[in-house]
């Protein structure tokens, strides 16, 4: 069963203070979510363009948060998707 954890700063990091509410929520479940679905062609903390899409939608929060995300160094852009 993969598992996922933080360091217990998390909150105080300057880069995630910055996040908007909807974009410290989506970036929490995106840990999470690519934690879980790792695979091993694929590197550690990946997203398709789809799962982060399919995120947003469950989290209720506008697709634009990804580009928050984006603009914050939150995630990374790669080809097929985002490395968180």
């Amino acid at each position: 069963m993969p598992w996922s954890r933080f360091d217990d700063g998390f909150h105080d990091n300057e880069k995630i203070l910055s996040f908007s509410h909807e974009a410290f929520r989506l970036h929490v479940c995106s840990v999470t979510y690519a934690r879980g679905h790792e695979r091993e062609d694929r590197p550690r903390g990946w997203l398709s363009t789809y799962q982060a899409q399919a995120l947003a939608r469950q989290q209720n929060v506008p697709i634009e948060t990804i580009d928050e995300l984006i603009a914050k160094r939150g995630w990374h852009v790669v080809e097929g998707g985002y490395v968180i």
